[in-house]
């Protein structure tokens, strides 16, 4: 296993968190993300070692890969939800970001804030979308 294929197991890991909530599917993929994860590395002698993959650099920003999409759509088949901007990270959804027209009126923080919270309730339904899916389809799986 080269340094390619130690990425793409890891994000393998990180597409498919099993966890309880998810709150705890959030935290899970942040630490995963900040802190990277152990793989298994076949070496040329044919031996196996662990090593540790981070799937950002840190260290050197300018190495990694930045996108912003306007109106990224995800469906998991039952669920559409379109994002108005989604931010990724070497590939990775990292944000979303809901845009208002601030001098409509009633314009507030808390009416911006609404339908994106009604959409993470949804996505916390167990019936509802899970946060791997919503990631292997391109999203981190918050309110899709």
């Amino acid at each position: 296993m080269d340094i390619v294929d130690a990425r793409e197991e890891a994000l393998r890991k990180l597409l498919r968190l099993a966890t309880a909530s998810l709150v705890q599917a959030h935290c899970t993929f942040h630490r995963l993300v900040r802190d990277g994860m152990p793989v298994d590395v076949h070496r040329p002698d044919g031996s196996i070692a662990g090593d540790h993959v981070r799937l950002v650099d840190f260290a050197t920003v300018a190495a990694n890969d930045w996108l912003v999409v306007n109106q990224f759509s995800v469906s998991d088949g039952q669920h559409n939800r379109r994002q108005e901007l989604v931010v990724f990270f070497n590939g990775l959804p990292m944000g979303l970001i809901e845009l208002k027209n601030a001098s409509a009126e009633g314009a507030t923080i808390w009416a911006a804030r609404s339908p994106v919270l009604l959409r993470l309730h949804r996505g916390a339904d167990p019936q509802g979308p899970s946060p791997a899916a919503g990631a292997a389809a391109g999203g981190s799986g918050v309110g899709w």
